[in-house]
């Protein structure tokens, strides 16, 4: 069947399909037939309707199961994310990585692959305290097999008496069904009175021992009270069995800790999370020792540069006073120089007719145009190749152009040298230019020292503005000193400051280490508290994923039992048929000819009337055999031959009569 529609039994008592009336005397009309039909229809589908509610009452409980193992697996993961979050300072790389995914689902590791991550990363146990002795935990946990055998023998038990009550309740419903119907009641004795010929034949060769035996008839509400008290006494089972399951897995943990104790010391010891510690370690040990020798260093170097700072400061005092002294005196000696300024003004004014004599200004205008034209001819020449280049790159083939790459070439290189030389003559004539330019200058001075060497009261007072100017000088250089000073004095102070921060970066690096030693402790100890709580979630993980495998296999189970059963159902049917035929055999065969003729057409199929109606067309109501609609369907006339009504393989339905 592709299609079945569920009806509440509230509604179905409510809401009743009004079937055709039944003729209550005389022979059976099409109406009767249609009806008989219909009703056939009706039982097989109040059969179904039980058989889904018995489903759908187990389909309760493993989802209640499929609840319990979800909030089970939530609690896992919980304690897995904790315990990354707790492992994120140790580990950042691999182990966040792996356990992201495995919490997450993208991995594809099981659960027991969490244990191996995990594992990797347990340190060495500080020290286990075991609360009972090994002998104490065996004799409790064969107590508890004990116990956990004979609760599983009771499970087996309710379970095959659960599946017999089931069995009875939809034998007792399709009889109660059958025992209700109008036509099955009105029918049943008049086919005890008139068998089929065939029917005869096989009851000759039917022996007697086959006769059906009268089966226990309970009432549909008793069954249901039954059922619900096993259901309820498999219910306390499964919890204590449970209870049972937990005790002992625990017993069996305690007994795994004290036979894995020395394994996990060598394993967390060859751990890389344990080597990679001692490694940090080392390398912290070593930074540390790095540490003290630059600090070392550093106030040797601190050390030094205080004497030098030190005897800086002795050497520039003293060479302060060594210059003061000698401006002084100097001072002194430029007040008894005045006479001699006297004197040099009449050499100057020697020298400054020599100069003029020597030198003109005409030379210098010549030397300038020279430079002129022999720029404005190179100027030339670089507009002579440019137009040579072009006239050739407009008449001349490849083998031109090959030797113009390389009269390029050639010419480049000649540019470049000539470039240097013009460079190096430029620099030349600059030279002289500014040699004479610096004469012309110094003429000039001379000059206004000639106007102004005539008054003595100018010459004075030339000479004390370059005292003063002298003065400044120095003031100067004393000021540029105490900078310097000042500048030392700094560095002094910030010497001082990188000592100081080397010192507390010092201090820092020795609590870390300490902290460092502390965390690897405490993580240790986390970490095999947690290997522990999470090989202990993992178990009951393993046992619920079983429980799970177990009820769907039941519920398989129960499905192919019910497939059975409907098979036994059908043929016992058949035999109680046949067996009826064959006590209404003996009976006279003159009287109801009419009514086996109406019979016939009831239970046999109208196109062959050989076999039995069994099965239904949905579309029209109307049944035949399924040897029939199967020829049809295969042989593409899928119409009703009754009423000529199409129809399609999903309309059909097996039904028992």
């Amino acid at each position: 069947m592709s299609e079945k529609r569920t009806i509440d039994s509230d509604e179905s008592a409510n809401k009743k399909i009004k079937l055709d009336q039944l003729s209550e005397s005389g022979p059976l009309t099409l109406k009767d037939v249609v009806y008989f039909q219909k009703e056939a229809i009706f039982r097989e589908l109040n059969l179904v309707r039980a058989k889904c509610d018995t489903l759908g009452m187990s389909l309760k409980s493993t989802a209640l199961e499929a609840d319990r193992l979800k909030s089970r697996l939530s609690l896992i993961k919980n304690i897995v994310m904790s315990f990354v979050r707790y492992l994120e300072p140790v580990d950042k790389d691999n182990l966040l990585k792996d356990l992201e995914k495995l919490v997450e689902g993208e991995s594809d590791d099981s659960l027991e692959q969490a244990l191996a991550i995990l594992s990797k990363f347990v340190s060495s146990l500080s020290g286990e305290i075991v609360p009972t002795s090994f002998s104490d935990i065996s004799l409790k946990l064969a107590h508890i097999q004990t116990q956990y055998d004979g609760l599983a023998l009771e499970n087996k038990k309710l379970r095959e008496t659960y599946t017999q009550l089931n069995e009875h309740y939809l034998q007792s419903v399709k009889e109660n069904d059958r025992s209700n119907s109008k036509t099955l009641a009105r029918i049943k004795p008049k086919t005890e009175e008139t068998p089929t010929p065939d029917e005869v034949k096989e009851s000759k060769s039917a022996p007697r021992s086959n006769l059906p035996t009268n089966t226990e008839k309970f009432s549909s509400e008793e069954i249901s009270h039954k059922l619900d008290e096993y259901t309820a006494t498999i219910e306390t089972q499964k919890r204590l069995l449970d209870e049972q399951i937990l005790s002992n897995q625990k017993l069996n943990e305690q007994i795994n800790l004290l036979h894995q104790s020395k394994r996990e010391e060598i394993e967390v010891k060859n751990s890389d999370v344990y080597l990679n510690l001692v490694k940090d370690y080392d390398t912290l040990n070593a930074e540390y020792a790095e540490i003290n020798k630059k600090f070392e260093g550093l106030l040797e170097k601190f050390n030094k540069s205080e004497v030098k700072i030190n005897d800086h400061h002795d050497s520039i005092v003293s060479r302060f006073h060594e210059e003061k002294e000698k401006v002084l005196a100097q001072c002194e000696k430029l007040e008894m120089d005045l006479t001699r300024i006297r004197t040099a003004r009449d050499d100057l004014l020697a020298k400054v007719n020599i100069l003029q004599s020597s030198k003109d200004a005409q030379e210098v205008i010549k030397d300038l145009n020279k430079t002129i034209e022999t720029q404005k001819s190179v100027i030339d020449l670089f507009k002579f190749d440019s137009k040579w280049e072009s006239s050739i790159t407009a008449d001349g083939g490849e083998e031109d152009i090959g030797k113009l790459k390389r009269s390029n070439t050639i010419l480049i290189n000649e540019l470049k040298e000539f470039e240097t030389l013009f460079k190096n003559l430029q620099g030349i004539n600059f030279k002289k230019f500014q040699h004479i330019i610096e004469n012309e200058s110094i003429l000039n001075k001379y000059r206004v020292e000639k106007k102004k060497a005539d008054e003595k009261y100018f010459a004075v007072m030339r000479t004390k503005d370059s005292m003063t100017s002298e003065i400044k000088s120095l003031k100067d250089l004393n000021k540029k000193y105490e900078l310097k000073i000042s500048s030392i004095e700094d560095f002094r102070k910030h010497q001082d400051a990188e000592i100081a921060n080397q010192i507390n970066k010092n201090s820092s690096m020795e609590r870390l280490v300490q902290m460092q030693k502390a965390t690897i402790v405490k993580n240790d100890l986390n970490v095999t508290k947690l290997t522990n709580s999470l090989n202990l979630e993992v178990k009951k993980n393993l046992d619920s994923t079983n429980q799970l495998n177990e009820l769907t296999a039941s519920k398989t189970e129960y499905l192919s039992k019910i497939s059975e059963l409907e098979l036994k159902l059908s043929t016992a049917e058949s035999k109680n048929k046949a067996q009826g035929h064959q006590l209404s055999s003996r009976a006279s065969q003159s009287s109801g000819s009419v009514e086996l003729d109406s019979y016939r057409s009831l239970i046999y199929c109208s196109l062959c009337s050989k076999n039995w109606k069994n099965t239904a067309i949905k579309t029209c109501g109307h049944v035949f055999c399924k040897e029939c609609t199967q020829e049809r369907i295969s042989a593409r006339m899928r119409k009703c031959p009754t009423c000529n009504q199409p129809f399609s393989s999903n309309d059909i339905l097996s039904i028992h009569l």
